[in-house]
């Protein structure tokens, strides 16, 4: 369950804290990073309130251990982040593109976005999670390790896929 505050708290002191909240924790730090960090498995998991009033990721983030979770953020980009420990969870969120030769050693939720276009060099060790997208392209080198998803994805020429993906099974109804 999450809370709308728009919802239950218009009067303007209370939107205003609101601006200070999204203001705080739109550009968070590498130290606040590492705060949020859970120390048994390494993941980083801005889904929970404030934040995920998070924009951008930092400059230096690594995330080599666990999962990112910035699902239904306002994320739209990965950074410099090349390596992911499991799992990116980023169903509905603003993700539009990811950086070339990322690998992320789990799997690849990023259904429900406005992504158009996958990186070359993109290689998911699990499942590649790519329904309800506008996505058009899908770069060199593909390799996923167990399933792609790629269903309600119409702008997707699904007779014209690259030779050189590499995909266990494809999803495509």
């Amino acid at each position: 369950y999450k809370m709308n505050l728009y919802e239950y708290h218009t009067n303007p002191e209370a939107l205003y804290g609101y601006e200070i909240l999204r203001m705080e924790y739109a550009n968070p730090t590498l130290e606040m990073c590492e705060r949020i960090t859970d120390n048994n498995t390494g993941s980083i998991d801005f889904s929970e309130f404030p934040f995920n009033l998070v924009q951008q990721l930092p400059v230096g983030i690594t995330v080599v251990n666990g999962s990112l979770n910035i699902t239904h953020t306002q994320v739209t980009h990965l950074s410099n982040i090349t390596e992911v420990g499991w799992d990116i969870l980023a169903l509905g969120s603003q993700i539009t593109h990811l950086p070339d030769n990322l690998t992320v050693r789990g799997s690849l939720f990023i259904g429900r976005t406005q992504i158009t276009h996958l990186p070359n060099n993109l290689e998911v060790y699990d499942d590649l999670v790519l329904d309800d997208t506008p996505i058009t392209h899908i770069g060199n080198n593909l390799i996923v390790g167990n399933n792609l998803y790629i269903r309600n994805t119409p702008n997707l020429d699904k007779t014209n896929l690259p030779s050189d993906m590499q995909v266990e099974t494809m999803h495509l109804v």
